[in-house]
């Protein structure tokens, strides 16, 4: 039998083999590295897009923050606004009822009757004068209950000065509906 070396051939072939195996692992090795970096990129650019949209949602807080506080300085405002709406008009109200009342007590007094003070405690009048007769009194005192105004004339004390008669007489001042 021939003998045949195969040595030189078996050896060749396992450095092909061998060159391959490297070739391989070091193609293998280029794409994990590569595919390590694109990992890598990818989740940098998430990072980012993240970032910038964390940042538009906090710009977009600080301006609804800055209009919440607008809105609140602006409703603050409109309530001191409101405050001292209702003080002019509770001040115009009282301004104009002492004209309406003195204006009622000169429609509702005779000629012939002098008032000599008007004291006001609360919702109470307290009139001080003299007048011709008991009959210009009594007028006096029908009229006071027939106003709007007044209501529950009572005649406290009458008195003879000469001719004419003294008198005091209370009236409740009844409240006015409010005009609108």
């Amino acid at each position: 039998m021939i003998r045949i070396n195969l040595l030189p051939y078996r050896q060749m072939r396992q450095q092909q083999h061998r060159r391959r195996l490297q070739q391989l692992l070091t193609a293998a090795f280029s794409v994990g590295v590569i595919l390590v970096l694109i990992g890598i990129v990818l989740q940098h650019i998430q990072n980012e897009s993240q970032l910038h949209r964390r940042q538009l949602l906090q710009i977009g807080h600080q301006k609804l923050d800055e209009k919440i506080a607008q809105q609140v300085q602006l409703q603050k405002q409109l309530a001191q606004l409101s405050l001292k709406l209702a003080k002019l008009d509770h001040l115009h109200q009282q301004r104009n009822e002492a004209v309406k009342l003195l204006n009622e007590l000169a429609l509702c007094v005779p000629n012939t009757v002098v008032l000599t003070a008007i004291k006001q405690d609360q919702n109470h009048l307290s009139l001080h004068g003299n007048a011709a007769s008991h009959q210009d009194i009594v007028r006096m005192l029908g009229k006071f209950n027939e106003t709007k105004m007044l209501a529950g004339a009572q005649l406290r004390h009458t008195a003879q000065l000469g001719e004419r008669q003294s008198f005091i007489i209370t009236v409740a001042k009844l409240a006015e509906p409010a005009t609108p």
